[in-house]
């Protein structure tokens, strides 16, 4: 069987559209983040970090009360990853990765991390960005404390009033963006 061939007209025709689309390609679109910022229903970036906002939240199979519950969750403050958006329920990931729907009126932009703990189970916050630093608190694996930003891959958090500095990796709560230069 012989190839097909291109007539010259249309040839030149899909030459035209493939270099139009080259032009109007944003120069920086090949290095640009391979996670393109999306905005959702409630005008706020996704994904993004939030908590949990009362004691008890039902995490649901879809967007609505008619779902059936998956989850019940006991623990206010837990940060959740919100990975979508429909009317005012949000899909969300907690920590072992089970994904459902919650209402968003059950959720809170306060911003919380949980300690993941090492070898040990446990980890050193120190005074300040540096593992030279003087250590103030120890924390285990599943604590929960509060975010107050983070820097240069070290970021800053309140467990039960002390603060501490902790390497972003030993964090679950937390995107890369989130990770401010000096």
């Amino acid at each position: 069987m012989k190839p097909s061939r291109i007539p010259p007209r249309r040839r030149a025709a899909l030459l035209g559209l493939l270099a139009a689309g080259l032009l109007l390609t944003p120069a920086g679109a090949a290095e640009s983040d391979p996670t393109p910022l999306k905005v959702g229903a409630s005008g706020l970036p996704v994904p993004r970090f939030v908590s949990l906002g009362a004691r008890e939240v039902n995490m649901r199979t879809g967007p609505g009360t008619q779902y059936p519950i998956k989850w019940l969750y006991g623990r206010r403050g837990l940060p959740v990853l919100v990975e979508a958006e429909y009317d005012i329920w949000r899909k969300v990931r907690d920590r072992d990765g089970e994904v459902g729907w919650i209402h968003g009126s059950l959720l809170s932009g306060r911003r919380t991390v949980v300690i993941a703990g090492g070898r040990e189970g446990v980890r050193t916050l120190y005074e300040s960005p540096h593992p030279a630093s003087v250590p103030v608190l120890r924390a285990e694996d599943g604590v929960i404390g509060e975010l107050d930003g983070c820097r240069l891959s070290w970021c800053k958090i309140k467990i039960e009033g002390k603060s501490g500095w902790l390497t972003m990796d030993a964090l679950w709560g937390v995107l890369p963006a989130d990770d401010k230069p000096e």
